[in-house]
């Protein structure tokens, strides 16, 4: 295992990290999304770079095969470049409509009604209630990233035998 390395430590007084999500956007829509995913701390754990060159390290070995795995197990994905560096990587995504055409398609041989819906949530429940239940919205890119750095987090620390979460996000 590689050495570990610390980049300049995250002050909060001088890094001022803001969603820049919009509000109301349902980001299950097909598009191109830019994400930045850095890991917990700032700390080095993916590699490093030597005379220009990024090197990575077992950690980043794993976030790099579980970025490329991301677009296998899910149909609505595809992966455009991206680079993984000491502390963080940038990637752009693609959310394709094969979610909805899977969907569409999925509604009409279940024959899902109004009515079967209303069983599943009562009238009453509001949209941020019906979301809290269910977590992310599937097929979104929360629920994208979010499968991603839970199973990247999973595999690193089975090497680090630690429980820590180690990829956190900004979006």
């Amino acid at each position: 295992m590689g050495r570990l390395y610390r980049s300049m430590p995250y002050e909060p007084q001088r890094h001022h990290r803001h969603s820049i999500r919009l509000k109301g956007y349902d980001y299950r829509k097909p598009s191109a999304y830019f994400v930045t995913l850095c890991i917990r701390n700032r700390d080095c754990l993916l590699g490093e770079i030597i005379q220009g060159n990024m090197y990575l390290s077992p950690f980043g070995q794993i976030v790099e095969n579980e970025w490329y795995r991301t677009a296998v197990v899910r149909p609505n994905v595809e992966l455009d470049a991206f680079i993984i560096m000491p502390n963080h990587l940038h990637g752009i995504i693609f959310i394709t409509d094969k979610y909805y055409t899977s969907l569409r398609a999925t509604r009409q041989e279940l024959s899902v009604g109004l009515s079967d819906l209303q069983q599943i949530y009562p009238t009453g429940t509001t949209t941020t209630q019906k979301r809290q239940v269910k977590g992310a919205v599937s097929c979104s890119l929360g629920a994208i990233i979010g499968q991603f750095k839970s199973l990247s987090t999973k595999r690193v620390n089975r090497i680090r035998q630690t429980r820590l979460s180690v990829v956190g996000c900004c979006l």
